[in-house]
């Protein structure tokens, strides 16, 4: 509970209503210019895969709408580590979600 980004913010991400390239964005940002005490920059390829996977099972295993939301912010935040570190962006999944839409 309290703040969740380095610098006393309560989100590291901006307002609430940003969209997916917004945080992908600010992912990016912080692992290339890395500030002391980013907890993005300090993710290594190992301790982001085990975080996303802890975060999917948290997800299964979330019950209410709050738990629910809380573990797939999550969930999509490591998601979009992984992406940004293997140079993949948004708008590629989301036009292979798309291509699945009609299957």
């Amino acid at each position: 509970m309290g703040p969740s980004c380095h610098t006393g913010q309560s989100s590291c991400f901006g307002p609430l209503s940003f969209q997916w390239q917004d945080l992908y964005r600010v992912v990016c940002e912080r692992i290339g210019n890395a500030s002391e005490g980013s907890y993005t920059a300090g993710l290594n390829d190992r301790t982001v895969r085990e975080k996303l996977m802890e975060e999917a099972e948290e997800v299964c295993r979330a019950v209410s709408v709050p738990e629910v939301v809380w573990e797939v912010a999550d969930l999509l935040y490591f998601a979009t580590v992984i992406m940004a570190r293997s140079g993949v962006r948004p708008d590629q999944v989301w036009r292979e979600l798309q291509t699945r839409r009609w299957k």
